[in-house]
């Protein structure tokens, strides 16, 4: 499976709370998307904790989509982003061909 059918079956690929971590973001957020990136995430799910007419808090990550060839890669991954205590998720695709 690839990343971009796995974000189509999650309904991910088109929704407006899916952001790339290659992406700006707020400035008071922006240093997690960065050590996600640096982790080797591709992209976040996001939750927004404010009303759209006044946003208040910027949107808070809860989903992280990344991409590794081994489950050893994906445990380092996990270890990473456990560290940034921002998202209690990670869906990984393992591309490793059987």
């Amino acid at each position: 499976m690839q990343l971009e059918q796995l974000l189509n079956i999650l309904h991910y690929a088109q929704s407006p709370n899916y952001y790339s971590t290659d992406a700006q973001h707020d400035i008071s957020t922006q240093h997690i998307y960065s050590a996600a990136k640096k982790a080797g995430v591709k992209g976040v799910y996001v939750i927004h904790t404010s009303p759209s007419s006044n946003e208040i808090l910027p949107p808070q990550p809860v989903v992280y989509v990344a991409e590794a060839q081994t489950v050893e890669a994906a445990r380092i991954i996990h270890r990473k982003l456990w560290n940034l205590g921002a998202a209690p998720y990670l869906v990984y695709i393992n591309l490793l061909k059987h």
